[in-house]
């Protein structure tokens, strides 16, 4: 009997792959790594690409040959009926959630073979592949980040954006965190990576928010990502190291 069971969880998981596989091709929206992207591009001549970001965060970098059409401007849908539904369309933005929403918006539009950046322009960025007109910019160089990471028993580095939902989460925790624990020499900086563009490079941040902490000016943690139900363990982690 045991075995009998055993044999049905192991088709039912098999099954259940098969249509996971088969839903994913049938979306048409691929997921592909720096690595894969750029195999992509290498063999697919034709091959469009949007970049979804604004028109300031283009002018800064972009991938070459690509078209900049913003997810979020209200002729989105209008500019990209310019591109053709038939050949295969790489859409990238700065860390992967914008791209996201414009893969699903040009699946319903009729796009047959759509390619998604994983991790964005930032995981492009931080294998040092080739840019467009990049400018690498910021008020913070090496050695002042290292001074940074000195000037508190324990400093928090908050890699974030402006546009960047977790981390608008994040930021009045770790204010009122700072606050509290100022005394205890606590220190958080934060780093718009969009302004710091050098240092978060530099660093080879690849998605936001990131957190890396420095305890007597040496890196002992870091952190990727953000959910409010990381909340308290992450408040418990900061004590443990202010301790």
């Amino acid at each position: 009997m045991k075995r009998v069971t055993k044999l049905f969880f192991v088709l039912y998981i098999i099954f259940f792959s098969s249509c996971q596989k088969g839903l994913s091709q049938k979306e048409g929206i691929s997921l592909r790594s720096p690595e894969q992207t750029r195999e992509l591009i290498n063999k697919h001549k034709e091959i469009q690409i949007l970049d979804v970001r604004t028109s300031q965060e283009f002018l800064s970098s972009s991938l070459k040959s690509a078209k900049n059409i913003s997810v979020y401007a209200s002729n989105f849908n209008q500019s990209v009926q310019q591109l053709d539904k038939s050949k295969p369309t790489l859409v990238y933005c700065k860390s992967g959630g914008r791209s996201r929403v414009a893969a699903t918006k040009l699946l319903a539009m009729g796009f047959k073979e759509i390619y998604d950046l994983d991790g964005g322009i930032m995981a492009w960025s931080a294998k040092n592949y080739p840019l467009e007109n990049d400018q690498k910019k910021g008020s913070i160089d090496i050695q002042q980040f290292e001074n940074l990471s000195q000037s508190g028993r324990l400093v928090l580095f908050d890699f974030k954006a402006k546009w960047c939902g977790p981390c608008k989460l994040l930021s009045p925790i770790l204010d009122s965190l700072q606050e509290n624990q100022r005394e205890q020499g606590l220190r958080v900086v934060n780093i718009d990576v969009d302004e710091e563009s050098f240092i978060t490079d530099y660093h080879k941040i690849q998605s936001i928010p990131f957190l890396m902490f420095y305890k007597n000016g040496k890196l002992v943690a870091t952190q990727k990502g953000y959910q409010p139900s990381q909340k308290e363990e992450l408040l418990e982690n900061i004590i443990n190291l202010l301790n």
